[in-house]
């Protein structure tokens, strides 16, 4: 009798899928990431209309600026390092890259509410 060599494992258990899988997510988290930060960058432009006028906060403004990229940053490690420890442990590897999906989205959306809230 032959023997089989199952190649849709690499090692310690992990699926190719997962691998992929999680791969994806991350990556769709940049991306997300991305489109929120060239959303607030382009309505940054709105503080043309501020000039002279005094009614628009830049601090506020600023911070909106910088939220998507450092959150952006941060979920990602934070998706790697919890994707890392959740395998060790026999959890879900889908799972950190998910929240830091949620996590990147609610900081896009803070930081175009921020945005607007600043510049009009």
């Amino acid at each position: 009798m032959t023997s089989r060599i199952d190649h849709s494992h690499v090692a310690g258990g992990v699926s190719i899928g997962e691998v992929f899988g999680v791969v994806g997510l991350i990556a769709l988290q940049i991306v997300i990431a991305v489109i929120f930060y060239f959303t607030v960058l382009l309505l940054s432009f709105n503080s043309d209309s501020c000039y002279g006028s005094g009614t628009c906060d830049y601090g506020m403004a600023g911070v909106s600026l910088y939220l998507v990229p450092v959150v952006a940053v941060l979920t990602v490690l934070t998706s790697v390092v919890f994707t890392i420890v959740l395998r060790r442990r026999d959890g879900s590897t889908f799972l950190s890259s998910v929240v830091g999906i949620i996590a990147v989205i609610v900081a896009g959306v803070a930081a175009i509410v921020l945005n607007l809230n600043a510049l009009t």
